[in-house]
């Protein structure tokens, strides 16, 4: 009677306000339904890349058909624009863990309602250290944990670097972006046989624009173990992020 007592004391007095509307959040959220309810679902999205796709008729959209990514398959539930943009933007450069506790938990909340084969790893984007050390913190090591409790996935933030610093992503253009990643990743983890790397990983970020960062490590990671033991990895790689920009 008193737990019950004191559990709807809290839910009165300290019942988290959406970050949009600033009305009541939903249960422990900091977001609305009905703000919930106006995000834009990337539902149908090409099933490799997510890239948004103008028919239903479509599967794969025109870029995976011609040259396909190094990972295999992608889970990006949002598409990149409306408020989730500056939900994710205030947590990934202002530091806003409110905001991004909001985006984990909506990714999590599709990621249930989805029939996606789980992975044995989760595997962040890295940053470069001196990166991390100017923001604060790794957003796509924050989210792959975030996940990792909801999910059981174990992260592995060690088995992949980044190696330069670069310019930011986000400023430049396609081109530009493959350009900015040359030699950018290496894998740190060389075990003895590939039976220890794992069979199926899922690399984590928050935004996808282009593809070129995960692929860029998916293609880093394929050509080391066929570099160390001389023969093509069948090791199977998705791409899970929370939103994915559509094409202009």
């Amino acid at each position: 009677m008193i737990n019950n007592c004191i559990n709807k004391l809290q839910d009165i007095f300290f019942q988290p306000t959406c970050l949009i509307c600033r009305s009541p959040g939903q249960g422990n959220l900091s977001i609305c339904s009905q703000c919930i309810s106006q995000l834009k679902s990337n539902r149908h999205c090409c099933s490799r890349c997510s890239l948004p796709l103008e028919t239903d008729s479509q599967v794969l959209c025109p870029q995976c058909q011609s040259q396909p990514p190094q990972f295999h398959q992608s889970f990006i539930p949002f598409q990149y624009r409306g408020e989730i943009v500056n939900l994710i933007r205030n947590f990934k450069f202002s530091g806003n863990l409110t905001s991004g506790r909001v985006v984990a938990e909506l990714f999590c909340r599709q990621l249930d309602a989805s029939d996606i084969a789980f992975p044995d790893v989760l595997v962040p984007v890295p940053l470069h250290p001196s990166r991390t050390r100017e923001r604060g913190f790794n957003q796509a090591l924050w989210l792959a944990d975030k996940i990792s409790n909801y999910s059981g996935i174990p992260v592995n933030h060690k088995l992949v670097s980044r190696t330069s610093k670069s310019r930011a992503q986000h400023q430049l253009n396609k081109s530009a972006r493959l350009r900015n990643l040359e030699n950018a990743f290496k894998v740190e983890s060389s075990p003895n046989n590939d039976q220890n790397f794992p069979a199926h990983i899922a690399i984590v970020d928050d935004v996808v624009t282009t593809g070129a960062t995960a692929n860029t490590i998916a293609n880093t990671i394929t050509n080391t173990i066929a570099s160390l033991f001389n023969h093509k990895s069948d090791m199977r790689i998705q791409l899970w992020a929370i939103a994915r920009t559509p094409l202009e």
